[in-house]
């Protein structure tokens, strides 16, 4: 059993023999595996990517292991389906070419996506189950309906000035500079016949190939094609319905720092483009909330007080403020050493306390409610727990 559905019901052959609505009627997975047929019910929160194509369901299935990308994957009859945990989609999309060329349809959740699992007796076989899924990939969004003709690309045949074009293309609907790089990577690794030499790659994909223009059409400014571009390029989401932009591995809130990022690629845009820009941003931006107390972000990358370790900063990690010093393993520093003690008057369990202190300040809020008071009548300390 795999938790990625609401429940279940009987099936008839690849159906459902009874309609859901509402959540009335499932079953549970013991009783419903009894059928000859019958269909699980898909969660909201997922996504099924459906190949029906056995050869294009294995490059799939390559890429995904090879990117070790946590999804469960459903062996069918004719291909396989995929599931993910987290998209963007509103709707069904059946009969799609995904952005890296293959051929989908996209059944979300939300819709009550019925999925056969056993149909007229024959159990379908899951090829991979896991526990935790991840969103689904940028490069697996639904492109277009009319096939890009990305596989039967080779040397002489026009491939580099295709993949050229096919940058604009992503770029122009709104996708990150990173996503369209790792997308056109794939394509030429897993979807071309003849690939690219890395060189030739690297040429493609150089920064001046990202077209700021694309966001006009006939000399229309497209601010909500521009809109979705910085949202995904620049991780702009909102924090208590503020707009806030990731920068140098932090969140700010400072509207000029937005505008900024406008500036920085399109430096001609006018303040009325701007505003629109602003506008379409604070209706499309997603809301969030703060990352765990346990990050606390360093000037060289975000220290875990969990693990007490250092990872690289990431947009994943949602927190405003940083410290402007690096943490460094196992410094020492004597003239500290000294005057802790100097402070404490050799006093172990008072230098402890004042370490408590310089180690409390590091939480990003008042995580347990206490306020220490140093009063200069020897170096008395009182520590007030549960302080409002």
């Amino acid at each position: 059993m795999i938790i990625i559905y609401k429940g279940y019901l009987k099936g008839n052959g690849k159906h459902a023999a009874s309609k859901f609505k509402d959540g009335a009627k499932l079953l549970s997975y013991h009783t419903a595996r009894t059928n000859d047929s019958y269909v699980g019910v898909l969660d909201d929160e997922y996504v099924m990517v459906d190949i029906d194509d056995m050869g294009e369901a294995e490059t799939l299935l390559d890429i995904v292991e090879d990117k070790d990308i946590c999804c469960s994957i459903l062996e069918t009859t004719n291909g396989m389906h995929f599931y993910f945990r987290g998209y963007d989609l509103t709707a069904n999309k059946i009969k799609w070419y995904s952005n890296i060329g293959i051929k989908c349809d996209y059944k979300l959740g939300i819709k009550n996506t019925v999925d056969p699992l056993k149909i007229d007796g024959e159990t379908r076989t899951w090829i991979r189950k896991v526990k935790q899924h991840e969103p689904m990939p940028p490069w697996l969004y639904p492109y277009n309906k009319k096939n890009p003709n990305l596989n039967n690309l080779s040397e002489g045949d026009g491939r580099n000035d295709k993949l050229f074009t096919y940058i604009l293309k992503m770029q122009s609907q709104g996708m990150a500079k990173k996503d369209i790089k790792e997308t056109i990577s794939i394509i030429n690794h897993y979807i071309l016949d003849e690939p690219v030499e890395k060189s030739e790659l690297d040429i493609i994909l150089r920064d001046e190939a990202f077209l700021k223009e694309s966001f006009f059409i006939k000399g229309a400014f497209q601010h909500e094609k521009f809109g979705d571009y910085l949202i995904n390029e620049h991780h702009i989401c909102k924090i208590a319905n503020v707009l806030h932009i990731y920068q140098d591995g932090v969140y700010s809130d400072d509207p000029e720092d937005i505008e900024g990022a406008m500036i920085k690629h399109i430096p001609a845009l006018k303040r009325m483009q701007r505003q629109e820009t602003l506008y379409y941003l604070q209706l499309k931006a997603k809301e969030k909330v703060f990352s765990s107390t346990k990050y606390v972000p360093v000037k060289n990358g975000v220290f875990n007080l969990e693990t007490w370790q250092l990872q690289d900063f990431s947009p994943e990690i949602i927190v405003k403020n940083k410290i402007p010093v690096a943490y460094i393993k196992d410094a020492y520093y004597e003239v500290t050493d000294k005057t802790f003690d100097k402070l404490a008057v050799n006093d172990k369990k008072i230098r402890a306390i004042l370490e408590e202190i310089l180690g409390y300040i590091l939480f990003r809020r008042n995580e347990f409610a206490a306020t220490f008071i140093l009063t200069g009548d020897g170096w008395k300390i009182i520590l007030s727990e549960n302080h409002p």
